[in-house]
Parts: structure tokens; sequence; C-alpha cells
């Protein structure tokens, strides 16, 4: 077929594309054409509708390119059509595929070809469409037709064809063809970057038209989303108002208007007649001819007003986004650059060079180690992980082991710990004299609660050499990613020097143990802190008499009184009641006196903490006080009265009648006999006394010589002794050993090879932007549609009876710690969805590449659509990670994209589970899991992945039938199908069905990625 017979006119297309307009529209076919549409979205235009609505007709009249027509599903996989206008005569043409998720494909590079007119290029699509879909006339595929015009007489654009809504399926055709067909559409809708240009038929009520409602879900605002009518010739007469009215845009308004055509009919088919410059002739003749459409203005009407709408829509929506798009091109290059410098080079071939390459290595190691070790995060590494910082967790370490042992504290003010040591003082009395101490049983005392601080020790030990294995293990993963067998034999050095390095520190804490079992003080420390303790009980003592006191002469009078009676009533007891009430009463005043936290008293300031009325202890016959104040201390001189002198004599004639002054005494007497007499219960005070004053110096002492030698024996020779051990392998003269270090796994290799592909491309990308549009400004994308979320809500579940002699079992709760209530720990599988994916808006589709790639539900997710640097998106509340309990790692680990130790508790039925949150839903297609074990001999053998149904409140097994279940210890990655049972899901979790390669129930797990079709739902 000749286009030249029908050239478009050139005044048409000056108007939609100009020499600013047509840099923008080359830089995105530039993009396009180094397969950027991998990583990032770009503008487009995707032309929807339902089968047979006229979109075929469309792309003729804008490509002058017949393509395949027919009834039923004849558009079977996407078409990207991309014309250029030239300003040569000719045609060229070209065809080729993109395969889905950009894996590279030699049937692919068979496919493609150059077309030298359009007839040809027909054929060439109805091939290529049955090469994709295996020929099948009903087979479907995601994979896509690439198609490339040039012409003199083609508009710049670029659009998608894609295949028409499917309702029902015909004789021959796979039920499936309707969700794939509806999950694609569903897919490029959710593209904000993605013009929606919808094909409405005429002659149908546009109130019934589902494109329209799908747009109006994904673009509300309307401003992506612009219609077309076709087929105005099958409008019946009479009809033609509501046609007007939706033109008009009165009757289902778009904010970017509709535009009605008119293609060749069925008749001009069979006649053969041709496109381009002939049939816009026939198409204006139609318009001008028939007696409505005539009436409205020519913006609503033709193909050449639509080009014209388009090239603008496309145009300005480049503009809005091209700076949001050099900046994720900015990011995605850093990106690659970082996951390039990570992975390195290729080893070297040379023995020589590879044996220096290990000694790099192994220095760099050792140099990251001693700082983290120090506590000098200054490189990126250590600033932008916390986990690799050594000497932050053991601060941590020491500051708990300083709890436990301030936690161990004897409650010294309780009563009963005053009766149980009076009871021993008085078992393990002594030749000593009354009112000195029983020094051995202090030392006795002492050394059982130096005893109890063991534990405390020996399990701050074991944290710290679990944290120093954990942190220097996991740099040595962030280091050698490319080199999984160097930062294994790392890990073997680790755990060799720390059990060979374990004895030495256990003969270091006995020696202190054995010094603090024999308490010992060569300082004045014991006598300030002995002085504190009996000065805070005076001054609580001495609240009390002030309190009981009261506020005036007469009640003071009155209190006077009072102890004056009881004291002649104690005089009047019994020897053997005497005796039992000064004990007592001692116990009582002490306790009274002392319970609670006592708070220092600042001096000067007046102010004493308050104690209740009554809490002075009843007087005792034998500690009444002297009747007279105690005579003023000697002058200095006895001829010369100092002015202190004479003004503190004053003061004391002033006190000699005062009312307070019995009570006082009285009071403060009987404290002072209770806690520094020659009695049994004054000695009691005594030693109590002694005992808290030197539990907190001992206290504070041990847990100073402990973290003393933590930090002496431990974080200042590690780094410098891993360092010693691993010169050693690598001086090893052995090349074949050396090999055996730097071996890489071909998933290493992919991804470098991977990376390498993305720099370049994103490189040639941001170098078209400099060279079609310098002046552009990076910046970062709005956060219209940023994922974060709040913190997800689990859904409740409940019993569920079956028929008689027949029961549901209640399975695992998604945020559930702990094992499956009841006796069936196995899911009930069903192949019954539990919501339809009828009304649930796709937001995104991430496919899968290869192990460890950045396409991912996971990484989307951190990376806010791809916006921003990747955050750990449990930590951000994105998501929620909950499990049945893990014995090594946090479950905010699984989503961390690192390779860090990670289990369940050793239980049956074991369980991860991930919550999307209450407005997403994932149909997963894949899921990737990372052992999460960094020994050999432990694989995981056996799991299942299980989703859950909120409605029939069981968990369904998406797992695919007959593979083969294994994932390999150390740090082993694979990525494993599934099947959604045509429904979307907000809870998946993995559960272990068996036992490991140990023969236990742990579930090893680090990391974990989905891909799939993500839903938008309706909380």
């Amino acid at each position: 077929m000749s286009l030249a017979s029908g050239a478009m006119s050139t005044s048409s297309l000056s108007s939609g594309v100009d020499k600013n307009v047509r840099p923008l529209l080359d830089l995105i076919d530039d993009m396009r054409s180094l397969g950027i549409e991998a990583y990032l979205p770009l503008p487009q235009i995707a032309v929807m509708g339902d089968q047979s609505s006229g979109k075929s007709s469309v792309l003729e009249a804008l490509s002058g390119v017949p393509f395949p027509r027919g009834t039923g599903l004849v558009t079977r996989c996407p078409c990207q059509l991309t014309m250029k206008r030239t300003t040569e005569a000719g045609w060229s043409g070209k065809i080729g595929v993109l395969k889905a998720g950009d894996v590279d494909s030699p049937e692919a590079a068979k496919l493609a070809g150059n077309v030298r007119n359009a007839a040809e290029l027909t054929a060439a699509i109805e091939r290529v469409t049955s090469a994709l879909t295996a020929g099948s006339p009903t087979a479907f595929s995601s994979d896509s037709i690439v198609v490339s015009v040039a012409a003199p007489d083609v508009p710049d654009l670029t659009l998608v064809d894609l295949p028409g809504i499917v309702r029902t399926v015909t004789a021959g055709q796979d039920a499936s063809v309707i969700q794939s067909v509806n999950e694609m559409i569903d897919r490029y809708l959710a593209q904000e970057r993605t013009i929606v240009l919808a094909i409405v038929p005429a002659n149908q009520d546009v109130a019934t038209v589902d494109i329209l409602e799908r747009a109006l879900r994904v673009d509300p605002s309307g401003e992506r989303t612009i219609g077309v009518l076709t087929k105005p010739d099958l409008v019946g007469e009479g009809a033609e108002d509501e046609v007007v009215s939706v033109l008009k845009n009165e009757r289902k308004p778009l904010r970017l208007g509709y535009v009605m055509v008119k293609n060749r009919s069925a008749a001009e088919l069979k006649q053969g007649r041709s496109l381009g410059g002939a049939a816009r002739d026939v198409e204006r003749r139609y318009f001008a001819d028939h007696k409505v459409w005539r009436t409205l203005s020519k913006e609503y009407l033709g193909i050449d007003q639509l080009t014209q709408r388009l090239t603008t829509l496309l145009t300005q929506r480049i503009q809005k986004v091209l700076p949001e798009l050099k900046w994720e091109l900015q990011e995605l290059f850093a990106q690659a650059e970082a996951g390039s410098n990570r992975l390195g080079q290729a080893p070297p071939e040379k023995p020589l060079e590879r044996a220096k390459l290990v000694l790099r290595c192994s220095a760099e190691y050792c140099t990251l180690l001693r700082h983290s070790a120090r506590g000098d995060y200054r490189e990126a590494l250590l600033s932008q992980n916390p986990e690799l910082r050594l000497r932050a967790q053991a601060d941590a370490i020491f500051r708990t082991l300083e709890e436990a042992i301030g936690d161990q504290k004897p409650d010294f003010d309780d009563l009963d710990f005053t009766r149980k040591l009076h009871r021993e003082l008085i078992a393990l009395r002594g030749r000593e004299l009354p009112g000195l101490l029983n020094s051995y049983f202090f030392y006795g005392f002492m050394a059982r609660h130096v005893e109890m601080w063991r534990p405390l020790i020996e399990g701050a030990k074991q944290a710290l050499y679990d944290a120093g294995y954990t942190t220097a293990a996991a740099l040595a993963d962030e280091l050698f990613p490319a080199y999984p067998r160097l930062a294994a034999a790392v890990r073997d050095e680790l755990a060799a020097y720390l059990d060979s390095s374990a004895l030495d520190l256990d003969l270091k804490v006995e020696e202190v143990f054995k010094h603090e079992s024999d308490p010992f003080i060569s300082r004045n420390e014991l006598a300030e802190a002995i002085l504190k303790v009996r000065f805070e009980r005076f001054e609580t003592a001495l609240d009390a008499v002030m309190t009981n006191c009261g506020t005036g002469p007469a009640e003071a009078k009155k209190a006077a009184a009072q102890e004056r009676a009881t004291d002649q009533q104690a005089k009047s007891s019994t020897n053997a009641r005497l005796a039992e009430s000064h004990a007592d009463a001692a116990v009582g005043a002490s306790q009274n006196q002392t319970r609670g936290p006592v708070q220092q008293i600042p001096q000067g300031n007046g102010i004493r903490p308050s104690t209740p009325q009554g809490s002075v202890p009843q007087p005792n016959a034998q500690m009444a006080p002297p009747q007279q104040m105690a005579p003023p201390p000697p002058r200095r001189d006895d001829t010369i009265v100092s002015k202190e002198d004479d003004q503190r004599r004053r003061k004391m004639e002033e006190l000699k009648d005062h009312p307070l002054k019995e009570m006082v005494l009285t009071s403060l007497g009987r404290w002072y006999m209770a806690n520094h007499g020659v009695t049994s219960m004054s000695m009691v005070e005594d030693m109590r006394t002694v005992l808290i004053a030197y539990w907190g110096v001992a206290a504070k002492r041990i847990t100073e010589n402990i973290c003393a030698l933590f930090e002496t024996h431990v974080l200042a020779v590690f780094a410098e002794d891993i360092e010693k051990r691993l010169l050693e392998v690598a001086k090893a003269d052995d090349p074949v050993a050396i090999d055996a270090l730097l071996a890489q796994d071909d998933d290493t290799k992919r991804q470098r090879e991977a990376l390498k592909k993305q720099k370049d491309r994103v490189a040639a990308a941001l170098n078209s932007i400099h060279r079609f549009a310098p002046n552009v400004v990076a910046r970062p994308p709005s956060d219209k549609n940023n994922p974060e979320i709040a913190a997800p809500i689990a859904p409740m579940t409940q019993d569920l009876s079956g028929g008689p002699g027949t029961s549901l079992t209640r399975q695992h709760h998604p945020n559930q710690r702990g094992g499956t209530p009841n006796a069936n720990p196995a899911a009930i599988k069903t192949n019954t969805p539990s919501a339809a994916l009828r009304g649930k808006a796709l937001i995104e589709s991430f496919t899968f590449t290869s192990n460890g790639d950045n396409g991912g539900f996971v990484f989307w997710l951190g990376t806010s659509a791809k916006r921003e640097r990747f955050t750990n998106p449990h930590d951000k509340g994105r998501l929620r990670i909950t499990s049945s309990g893990l014995a090594q790692g946090t479950e905010s680990l699984l989503v961390a994209r690192k390779r860090l130790p990670c289990w369940t508790n050793d239980a049956p039925d074991a369980w991860i589970c991930l919550d999307l949150g209450r407005n997403r839903a994932l149909a997963p297609k894949y899921y990737t899991l990372c052992n999460g074990s960094p020994d050999p001999g432990f694989d995981l053998l056996s799991w299942v992945l299980e989703a859950y149904d909120p409605d029939a409140d069981l968990w369904v097994d998406l797992s695919v039938r007959d593979q083969q279940l294994s994932l390999p210890s150390p740090w082993g990655v694979h990525t494993f199908p599934l099947d959604a049972k045509n429904n979307a899901w907000r809870y998946l979790r993995i559960r272990h069905t068996g036992l490991n390669s140990r023969g236990t129930r742990e579930l090893p797990i680090c990391a974990w990625e989905f891909y799939g079709d993500l839903y938008s739902v309706q909380a």
C-alpha cells in the first residue's frame, strides 16, 4: 500500500509539532530506545477500550499502518507504536520485541527486523503476535511488540495499543484471558505518566463504558484522560443529541474532553479505500455533510484535531515530569554505581594479583572493624548501617549490666530484711565487744551477694561475644558481597578466635571476683558513703519529729505529755516484755524513719522530705534522753567571748523554756539510742548502714572493672587479633586456596552485569536530557502517591465449625506469637478466592528478573515507589512483619535487604508473616527467599507460602505443586513461583512444615521479596 497518494497536510502537523516540541518527543523516544522503561515509567499514550470499539481504526488513522483486523481478541499483546515525522521522502519501519521484565532473549532478537512498507509491517505484526502467543489464536502474551515508523506524513507520537477489554470468553478461549487483560490494562492505567486514550463507540451509552470508570478511579482529576468517539456513522437518527452532549462535555464530562473521528467502515475496507490523506478527505466531507455533526465546532471533529490534541498533551506531560524524571535517573545512576562499587570488579586472573586482592580486602576489613570497635563511625558504611557499630552495641551491653547489678540490690529498708539481719547477727555473735561490728558477718554477706552477680556478668560477656561475631560477620558480608567464600572464611576465623579467647577472658573475670569477694577499701569512699546514709536517716527522723510536734505550743505540750505517759507505761513492763519491746521499737523506729527513697537534703535551704505524722517510734525506758541540753562547746579563750559564742548563748537561753524542747529532745534521743547505742538493734542498724554503703561502692566498682576488662581484652584487641589470623590466610602459598576464596557464583555475575547495563543506560539517558533539554533542573517527585501508611491492623480470627464430625481448625493469626491454636497445624487449602479482584485498582506490577534485583514490592515500598533511597519499610511503618518468635535477629530484618543471621525459635509450624497494610493487597506470582544462616548445614527443606482469607478465617496455600523446595546455607538465595488463586492478599506468610538439615524446626530466613500485581483496596 502506498501512503504517498494521500499525504497528511503539512499545516495540520506543523500545528502539533514545532521546533520547541520536537526535541522533547525525541528525548522520550531516545530514552525508550535505551530501555529506560525497564526502570522508570515514561510519558506515553495508551489506547484502551472494549473489543471492537475501534481502537485499531484510530491507530490506522494516526499512523497510516493497517493494523490486523478481525472479531474478538485481535490485539493479543501490547503494541508500542512510535511514529516520527521526517523531512525526507520515503517510508521506513522496524519491528521488535520487548520482553516483560527487560529480559534479553535470543528468540526476541530473531523476531526483530526492518520492513519496507506498511503492508509488510502488517504481516510482520501478525507473525510476531503468533510467535509470542505460541501460535494459539486465543493465547495472550505480556511481551510487547515494538513498531517504529518514520515518514513525512505521520505525526511525532508514541502510542501503546492494548488488548481490548474482555467481558466474556468465546469457544476455545481460556477464562484466564479476562483476568490477564484486565491486569495489563490496570497496570497501564496506574502509571501517572500515561495519558489514557479512551475509545468509546458513539452508538453506545457512555454511562456503560467500562474504560471511563476505570480511568476515573486512577485519574479522578481527569488531567490525563481524553475520550475518542468512534463509529459516528452507526448512530441512529434522532440519537445525535446524546452524542452531542457527550462531545460538549455535558454528559460524562472529562477535563480534557472528547474528539469524534470517522474511520473506515466495513464496506470501505472491502472497497479497498486507502489510508492517509484520502481517508482524511472522506472524513472531512462526512462531518461537513451530516446535518447534526456539521453544526459542531471543528475542535470536536476529525483525526487531525485528535492528532493536535494528543501531541499537545504528550509534550505538556513530558515538560511536567522531565524535572522529576531527571532526578529519578540521577538516583538510579547513584544506586547502580553504589551497587557496582559494592560488588566490585571481577577478580584478576593472575595468581599474584589475586593474592594481593585478598590482602587488600583483609586490610580494609580489619580497618573498618577496628573503627567499629572504637566508635569511630566516620566511614559511610558504618555511619549508614547502625548494626555495624560494635562500640555502640558494647555500650548498650555495659548499661544493661549496670542496671542488672543495680536490680540485685537487697531491700535494706524492708522490715523482714532487718529482722533476718538481727537473727543472723545474734547467731554469729562472737567475742566482739559491745558497740563493735562483726566483720566476719560483713565479709560473708558481701561474698554471697558478689556471687549473685556472676550470672549477670557471664551473660554480658556472652552478649558482647555475640555482638562481636554478628557485627564482624555482617561487616564481612557488606564488604565482600562478590566473594561469599571470602566472607565465609572471615566468619570461620571469627568463630575460632572468639572460642580461643573466651578462656583467657574467663580467667581475668575470675580474678575480678576473687578480689571483690574479699571486701577492701583503700580510700575514704566507704566512710563518705556511711556518713551520707546516716545523714539521710537523721534528716528523715528530724522531719518526723517536727511533724509530730505540731504547729504551736499547745500541741507541743500535749505531745510531750503523751510522750511522758508512754515512757511511764513502758517502765512498768516486765524484763522479758521490756526486751521484746526494745527490739520491736528499735526496728519500727528504723523502718519508719528510713523506709522509702530518701532524697539528699541540700544544706542551708531549710527543705526536708515529708514523713507521715506518727512515724516516730514509741519511747522506751532504756532510751530516755537526758533532761538537760548539752553544755555549749568550750570557748577558745576564757576571757574573750567571741561574737559567735555570744550569739549561741543567747539562742540557748531563748530555747530554755520553749514548749518544743522536751518533745524534740525526747524523740531524737530515742532515735539516737536505737541507731547508735550499744544494744543489739543498734548494732543491726550500724551493720545495715555499712552494708548499704559498701554495697553501692562494690556494685559500682565491679561494674567498672568488668567493663574495663571487656574493653581492654575484647574491644581493644579484637580487630588486631582478627587481622593477624586473616593475614595468615591471605599469605597462604596456595593458589588453589586463594582461588577458592575469590570464587563467585552465577548470581553475583548476573547482578554485576545487570548493574553495569543499568549504569550505561541511565548515563546515556542523562546525556540525552543534557543534549535535548540542557536547562532542566532535577526535582524530586511529589509525595502524592507516597506508599507510606499507618501501622496496619490485624484481622480478628474466629473458630468456625464444619459439618458433623468435622471441624475447621483455627489457623495462625497473622500477628499471633507462639504456636498454632488447637492440634491440627496444617492450613486448609482452597481454590475459592476470598474476594474478587474486581473493584480493586491496580497500583503497580512487579516483574522478577533475577535474584536480588530492584524490581520487587519490598524495594518499591522502601524507596517510596523508587523516588528515594531505600530505607527499611518495617521501620518506617509502611508494612509490618510478625512471627511465631525469633531466636536470632528481629522481624524488621526480613525487609532490610541485608544478610544478617536470622531464624525462628525451634517450635512446630514456625512462621513469619508479612502484612502489606489495610489499603493494599498483592496477587503474588513469585517470591524470593534468602537463607538466614551464615554457616553451612542449616538448609531449609520444607515449607509453604500461605495467604490469609479473612472471609473464611483460614490460611490458603499458594505454593505451586510438585516443585522442589530447598534453600541451602549459608545465605542461599532462590526464587519460587506462586499461584495467587485469582486473588490479591493482604497477609502472606511462610510456614515451616518439617525439619531443616539440622534436624530441628527452626525456620532460617533473613530476607524475602515478592513479585506480582499490587492493588489498592478500600479499608
